[in-house]
């Protein structure tokens, strides 16, 4: 009966706060510092990298020499690269030209335009994002492979504008084209910093750059918007991996789906709540027990509730709550009484909640912060949201987002289930994941033993 899930509940997180009591000195060097140490090392070699190209970068612009001026842009000679190619350094901007190309007065013109469209679009600052992005996934060869995916978007771009608008023959563009990637071929490579019309001049690559201007299609944009979209998408899915391993790594255990659903049936015996396990569930049980920070806010959270805990089994008993209400204040304020951005307490009430169920809340009083008070008021505030919901699921996930936020939800996505709005609304919070989990946990102690 109610006294067998009582007791059950108070054994449980008696034994966790024993638990958490015992671990106060935590391995905090796990084996995601061999992780980390390799991640500094990647950006250590790419900022070194960086730095070298970037003074050789202004070498070479100190070397050419000033042909003439466009608006702010400097149009240069200089045979350092042996290819045409544009950058940007601090309040000066720069277009340079190998100084044979001069004596052709057509690929001049056309190399020069190609530049200038390369400052306009802004593409020779978007460089500088595209080395920090390989410097901080330095070993992540998606990172590099999208970095370039990106430059050749550029590039299509810049073809683009030039022949739609007509600012150059198709035929003289593509011919030139063929002569800058000839020069591409025993020149040096790009530096950082610069981008210009060798940039990714592979012969695909340049094949479908010629295919596009000879054939004068409009849908390059699509193909554009296409490639930038795989590409992102490619980069995520790869570099996913060094997110999951930088939480992953430092570990000390981590539950299988297996063993989360066999603790999730030990904790749903007796549960007002129904408790399941699934892949949001999984993550916030090993982000709690399987990182040092997350075991360490989860133990102050257990050392503090014992000064709370009677007044509110008290409560819960006095208002008809489940007992396993006890883990929101785990989850809301780790059970520290005290002002928070935007809620206060131990509850988390923000000021219009508050005030809604008679709190009183203005410069000179704060009733959020007294326990007793605002622990009667989250009682009454869950009682209703049950009442609209008859699910402690979705009530727990209102207490959160506000019941007129799932109300809508539930009516735009026309189910009930609290698990698919949280994947069909692409919740970022996981509130409910999280609430969810510290239950299991607090059922489960012998988990952190």
């Amino acid at each position: 009966g109610t006294s067998t899930m009582a007791h059950s509940w108070n054994q449980g997180s008696q034994e966790l706060q024993h638990a958490g009591k015992s671990h106060h000195i935590l391995d905090r060097l796990g084996p995601g510092a061999g992780l980390w140490a390799l991640l500094m090392l990647g950006i250590a070699i790419g900022s070194i990298r960086l730095g070298r190209e970037l003074w050789q970068l202004v070498r070479e612009i100190r070397r050419a020499q000033l042909v003439r001026r466009v608006g702010r842009v400097s149009i240069l000679a200089g045979d350092g690269l042996g290819v045409p190619y544009s950058c940007w350094l601090p309040f000066r901007a720069y277009v340079v030209l190998p100084a044979f190309m001069l004596g052709s007065r057509d690929d001049t013109g056309i190399a020069i335009r190609h530049e200038l469209q390369h400052h306009r679009q802004g593409d020779t600052l978007w460089v500088f994002a595209m080395a920090a992005l390989k410097i901080t996934c330095f070993w992540n060869p998606a990172a590099h492979a999208w970095a370039r995916l990106f430059t050749g978007i550029q590039e299509f771009t810049c073809d683009e504008i030039l022949i739609g608008r007509r600012k150059v023959l198709p035929r003289a563009y593509g011919r030139c084209l063929l002569r800058v990637a000839e020069l591409a071929v025993g020149s040096r490579r790009q530096l950082v910093g610069t981008t210009g019309m060798a940039a990714g001049a592979s012969g695909s690559f340049l094949r479908r750059r010629i295919e596009m201007i000879l054939n004068q299609k409009r849908k390059s944009w699509q193909f554009v918007q296409f490639s930038l979209g795989l590409g992102t998408v490619a980069l995520l899915a790869a570099t996913s991996f060094v997110v999951r391993a930088s939480e992953t790594g430092s570990f000390d255990r981590s539950f299988t789906m297996a063993e989360a659903r066999n603790m999730a049936a030990a904790a749903a015996s007796g549960s007002q709540i129904p408790i399941t396990v699934n892949d949001l569930v999984l993550v916030e049980l090993n982000r709690y027990v399987g990182t040092p920070g997350g075991r360490a806010s989860l133990r102050e959270a257990l050392t503090r509730m014992p000064q709370y805990k009677a007044m509110i089994e008290g409560k819960i008993a006095e208002y008809g709550m489940p007992a396993e209400l006890l883990s929101v204040p785990v989850h809301e304020s780790r059970y520290e009484n005290a002002t928070w951005t935007p809620g206060a307490g131990l509850w988390g009430f923000i000021a219009q909640t508050a005030r809604h169920y008679d709190l009183v809340v203005n410069d000179h009083v704060d009733e959020r912060l007294d326990e007793v008070k605002e622990t009667g008021a989250a009682m009454r505030y869950f009682r209703d949201l049950y009442n609209i919901f008859h699910d402690w699921r979705l009530a727990l996930k209102a207490y959160n987002e506000g019941e007129n936020k799932v109300v809508s939800l539930i009516k735009k996505y026309g189910t009930r289930d609290p698990w698919e709005l949280e994947h069909l609304a692409q919740s970022k919070e996981h509130y409910l994941a999280g609430v969810t989990a510290i239950i299991i946990l607090m059922k489960n102690p012998t988990v952190l033993d």
